[in-house]
């Protein structure tokens, strides 16, 4: 009877032992079943964060992208307006230098016209004695064939709108110093702009506002030795490096300058 309880009292034992282990394992099966869930549950949250994050991201490039896009067609706005632009100046450049050329063979004058610019070439030869800046008799001569011909066209009504600037040049050759030549340029160009202001004062004697314009208009610039002429031989022409240029330049002619690079392929 007595082996019986302790046999009995092992069983139990047994039984309790195994079903402690039972319920450790089980507690050990949720502890892992929990985890797992836990860590898929903060891998869920890290996706759903990466998730908004790439959106927040997809809706910046979005909003880029249109802001892009909006800047593009008005850059392309702007640049078929600077192409409309262009053309009119070109026209209108063009087409003073038509009149010059008209003008000036109506009256049967010889004088050299930039084709592209529209400046006169005047030889130095013609002005002024070797290294001086008083025009000489037949060179005031000279000067009163074409200048008032000139000048009529550029200040005619259709084209004075466009006119920003006319340039009295000086240009020596490269013999001699720089400073000296810049002096002498300088003073050539100053001695025929006040020429012009002088002979185009009498003949808009009776349009006073006219000369008050060309005053306003009219600059000198002495550029010295650095724009010198080369012949074919790429050897200097000392006789046409000394000159003085007239030249006009339009209002918009620097945005034209830029636009020519632009369209051109230049950089």
């Amino acid at each position: 009877m007595k082996r019986r309880k302790i046999s009995e009292t092992n069983y139990w034992q047994s039984y309790s032992d195994m079903m402690a282990a039972l319920l450790l394992i089980f507690l050990l099966v949720i502890a892992i079943a929990f985890v797992k869930l836990w860590r898929q549950q903060e891998n869920l949250k890290q996706q759903e964060q990466e998730l908004k994050q790439q959106e927040e991201q997809l809706e910046e490039q979005r909003e880029l992208l249109e802001k892009q896009g909006t800047e593009y067609l008005s850059l392309n706005n702007k640049l078929l307006e600077a192409q409309e632009q262009l053309k009119k100046i070109v026209g209108i450049k063009s087409e003073i230098i038509e009149s010059l050329n008209k003008e000036l063979k109506k009256e049967n004058i010889d004088i050299t016209l930039d084709p592209k610019t529209g400046a006169l070439r005047l030889e130095a030869e013609i002005l002024f004695e070797t290294n001086r800046s008083e025009l000489l008799e037949s060179g005031q001569q000279y000067l009163a064939q074409f200048l008032p011909v000139y000048f009529e066209v550029l200040f005619r009504e259709e084209y004075q709108e466009f006119i920003s600037e006319i340039i009295v040049e000086g240009n020596c050759d490269s013999r001699g110093s720089y400073e000296n030549n810049l002096i002498l340029s300088q003073e050539r160009a100053r001695t025929v702009a006040l020429y012009c202001k002088d002979l185009m004062g009498q003949k808009w004697s009776g349009r006073p506002e006219q000369l008050e314009e060309l005053l306003r208009l009219l600059n000198i610039n002495g550029r010295s030795n650095k724009n010198v002429i080369y012949d074919e031989n790429q050897q200097e022409n000392m006789d046409a490096s000394r000159r003085v240029e007239i030249k006009f330049r339009l209002k918009d002619d620097e945005m034209m300058e830029e636009m020519e690079k632009i369209l051109g392929g230049e950089q």
